[in-house]
């Protein structure tokens, strides 16, 4: 508006516009600027939108220049002032960075004497995309892995899978955190979600896990509280779901999520997003049959309910955390599976119903039951290890594969009708004991495996094979005990094992015992220790001595049990001044068969004697024998006959 002023005419006034009378009253106008004018051109009033926008508007004023427009949102500077040289000025509003609902945005022109105009519009952000971070074997666009400590990640991991997906995250943890941060230009805004998911599964008993959201780039004074999410139950995929107002109670904007593990574990992960705030509602689903703490047995329907505002794509129904069949459609919203519960062992398990729509957004309930089948299926057994029909010696392992429609609680190995040790178990169905085939007789014996499931029921299979222990077992040979053999005598006597003076056949030394009182005696400690009478022909050994009066006697122990011992058995006098080979039948010195692992040799009186080719004779001995021309002397000179 113009201004008017009033006074005596006293000398020429400058004034663009006046009027005067002479020696009068004079009045003065002067035209005053109106300011700039500045309009929204987009978005329009009232519009909703999402992402970045461009925000533009259009400002101008006669006889003067636009210095710059300054954008707000919510009366907050918007970026810095623009300037332009066409009357249009724009900037880019990340509308990310604000809550989904109603903001003022305006649009502030200052010309260039300072006056200002400004321009408001209402308009309506709303983003309400969900941002998965990584889903389905893969991170999303612009998501990239910012672990730390000693751990290994891996996206395509395909041994356990969440829902339809095929592969899955996996972290082989031992310490620091997984981290995942949003590398784009583009900050996420806590107030556009409403939670933050995912789905995670371990075979830990002992993993726990806790999370934190951080601004990566602006430092820990961004990161929101450590939240402590709990156990995570093994062998079935958890899915954690945390609202963004206890990750993020601040509002910050932020880029990283941080897990923590408790300790050591690999997991897997899949389905990590942050949900919209105004996201469609998921999906709800109930299991209708059956009810939960039920009695079931032979084969069942599992039955669920699902609705959602998006349809339902489909229904995975699991068995104790593993899909039970594939997942399943419907045209009514009712969803069935057929379970056969006797393949599941008797006590109790859990039944899931995991609903999808069509957004991706899941909803799962679950029952537990009581599985109660009579198990009348008896096992299958086969013994694998040796073959039927073998040869077999020493120590060998037999071993037998079982298994069971529930589950095999032992088996029993038996030798020809007698348990051959405890039963035994196993965790893989292959069940494995020790046979010492040395404490059997050479012959044709039965290999029985006796499998006995949870139920008690029981199934056998049986085979024969052939001992086979052939050789010769030498105690003492040419100056030396055998491996194994070492000497127990008891009394009065003095036993070495190299003497000169007194050879046997072809032999350098001999055995030599100045016996007083006592018994010499000789014990196998190798193992296995104990030798069995059966697989032995005889008992044989060379004796010297000078006494005219000596007797000798023999007997078979067990050195660790002399309830075992054979009787004793007496040679009678042994000629004096030249080896005598004995030869005592084994069935002669062990008539009851027990086992043995010792011989013990009785002298009669005081006397030094010798002894060499100590040895129990195999049923097929296949050691030549021992001969000697004993006259003439070799080089000898002979005549007549």
């Amino acid at each position: 508006m113009a201004s008017l002023k009033r006074g005596l005419f006293l000398a020429t006034i400058p004034f663009a516009l006046f009027a005067v009378t002479q020696l009068g009253i004079f009045s003065i106008s002067r035209a005053v600027a109106a300011g700039p004018t500045v309009v929204f051109v987009s978005p329009a009033a009232n519009a909703t939108v999402a992402g970045a926008v461009t925000l533009t508007a259009s400002s101008s004023e006669a006889g003067t220049t636009i210095a710059n427009v300054q954008f707000q949102v919510d009366g907050t500077n918007a970026g810095s002032a623009v300037t332009s040289t066409n009357n249009l000025y724009s900037t880019t509003l990340n509308t990310n960075l604000y809550a989904n609902s109603a903001h003022t945005l305006s649009a502030i022109a200052t010309d260039a004497s300072g006056t200002t105009s400004t321009a408001a519009i209402t308009v309506t952000f709303a983003n309400n995309v969900t941002e998965w971070a990584y889903q389905g074997g893969a991170l999303n666009a612009s998501w990239i892995n910012a672990s730390y400590g000693t751990n290994t990640v891996t996206y395509n991991a395909t041994s356990t899978v969440y829902a339809d997906s095929t592969s899955s995250l996996q972290d082989v943890f031992t310490s620091g955190d997984l981290g995942l941060v949003n590398n784009a230009s583009l900050e996420l805004y806590p107030q556009n979600y409403k939670y933050f998911q995912f789905a995670v599964y371990t075979a830990s008993t002992s993993l726990s896990l806790s999370m934190q959201l951080g601004g990566y780039f602006g430092g820990d004074a961004t990161s929101g509280p450590t939240i402590a999410l709990g156990a995570v139950t093994p062998n079935q995929w958890n899915l954690f779901e945390v609202p963004m107002s206890t990750l993020e109670p601040n509002g910050y904007a932020f880029r990283g999520i941080y897990l923590s593990p408790s300790g050591p574990a690999t997991f897997y992960m899949d389905s990590i997003g942050f949900l919209a705030a105004t996201s469609t509602p998921g999906p709800s689903i109930a299991i209708t049959a059956p009810v939960a703490g039920s009695v079931v047995s032979s084969t069942i329907t599992v039955t669920a309910s699902s609705s959602g505002s998006a349809a339902v794509q489909n229904v995975q129904f699991e068995l104790n955390g593993l899909d039970l069949g594939s997942a399943v459609t419907s045209s009514n919203s009712i969803y069935s599976t057929s379970w056969d519960t006797s393949a599941t062992a008797n006590g109790t398990s859990t039944l899931t119903a995991i609903a999808t729509d069509a957004n991706g957004n899941q909803a799962s309930s679950s029952v537990t039951v009581t599985v109660d089948n009579p198990d009348n299926t008896p096992p299958s057994v086969q013994i694998t290890s040796p073959a039927s029909g073998a040869t077999v010696s020493s120590t060998i392992t037999i071993t037998a594969s079982s298994t069971d429609n529930v589950a095999v609680s032992s088996t029993q190995f038996q030798i020809d009708g007698v348990d051959l040790g405890s039963a035994v178990t196993s965790t893989n169905d292959i069940y494995s004991v020790s046979f010492n085939t040395d404490l059997y007789s050479n012959a044709t014996h039965t290999i029985t495996a006796i499998a006995t499931d949870t139920s008690g029921n029981q199934a056998s299979t049986t085979e024969t094979v052939t001992v086979a222990n052939n050789t010769t077992v030498w105690v003492y040979q040419n100056g030396a005990l055998n491996s194994g053999w070492s000497n127990d005598s008891y009394g009065t006597s003095t036993v070495t094992y190299n003497a000169t003076s007194t050879v046997y056949s072809t032999s350098t030394s001999s055995l030599e015992d100045d016996f007083t009182s006592g018994d010499l005696g000789l014990v196998h400690s190798a193992s296995p220790n104990l030798l069995y009478p059966d697989n032995y022909l005889s008992f044989q050994f060379a004796v010297y001595t000078t006494s005219t009066s000596f007797t000798l006697s023999a007997q078979l122990g067990s050195y660790f049990s002399l309830a075992t011992s054979g009787p004793t058995y007496d040679i009678g006098t042994i000629t004096p001044n030249q080896w005598n080979l004995i030869t005592i039948p084994i069935s002669t010195l062990e008539p009851n068969g027990y086992p043995f692992d010792s011989v013990f040799f009785g002298p009669s009186n005081n006397a030094t004697f010798y002894m060499d080719a100590i040895a129990f004779n195999g049923k097929t001995d296949l050691t030549p024998p021992v001969v000697a021309i004993t006259y003439p002397a070799s080089g000898a000179t002979v005549s007549s006959t």
